[in-house]
């Protein structure tokens, strides 16, 4: 009987260190969104012609750098 009480104690005491840690999972991850939004300012938009896709102009005041975004592509704008 002993051994169950222990047992239990065990998965709950596991069950709350889970639940905890995916609490701070999501905090730490809304919290480095932030950071870059913060960090990267979108200076201009290009729509590319008739279809859906777009460009566009960012700049990184950490760095003092410009890139052109396309999708998931950044590629950095020398001036």
């Amino acid at each position: 009987m002993k051994n169950k009480k222990k047992a239990v104690y065990l998965l709950v005491l596991l069950i709350i260190l889970n639940m905890i840690m995916f609490l701070l999972m999501i905090h730490k991850s809304n919290r480095r969104e932030v950071l870059i939004e913060n960090e990267f300012e979108i200076e201009k938009v290009v729509p590319l012609g008739d279809s859906n896709r777009f460009i566009e102009i960012v700049r990184d005041n950490k760095n003092k750098v410009e890139y052109i975004v396309d999708g998931e592509n950044w590629i950095r704008r020398d001036k």
